[in-house]
């Protein structure tokens, strides 16, 4: 797999997301052996991706665009938010059936999310397809 991406904008997320965030080690991601999921979504005409997945113990996004069956172009990377967190954990649970023991090592504890669950009202969990996004 290639990765490419605008240097400018490799260093704007430098200084918005820190140096943990450098579009260089992204591709971790992909190749960490953990799990791992894909969003379609649609900016401004262009077709755009959203994984997320862990890369050393820490859950994080990437935005690309795929420019290629072999080459993202990409566009963002950074921690994952308090929804997207929920989401992959929603995902495992999905798809396996059960909690799966990655929870052990993110950062919320299974009594801390289910405190956090009590305390905010059920979400939905947005669109996981293309075929979602385009309604």
């Amino acid at each position: 797999m290639q990765y490419e991406w605008d240097e400018t904008k490799r260093q704007s997320n430098l200084e918005k997301h820190g140096k943990n965030f450098d579009f260089a080690k992204a591709h971790k991601l992909w190749e960490s052996g953990a799990p791992y999921f894909d969003q379609y979504a649609e900016r401004k005409g262009e077709e755009r991706w959203k994984t997320t997945g862990k890369i050393d113990k820490e859950l994080c996004v990437v935005v690309y665009e795929r420019k290629a069956e072999d080459c993202y172009r990409l566009i963002s990377f950074r921690q994952a938010n308090d929804d997207e967190r929920r989401g992959y954990e929603h995902e495992l649970v999905r798809d396996t059936g059960r909690e799966h023991p990655i929870f052990k090592t993110l950062e919320y504890t299974k009594e801390e999310r289910e405190n956090r669950q009590q305390r905010e009202p059920e979400r939905e969990i947005g669109p996981q397809k293309r075929d979602d996004y385009e309604r």
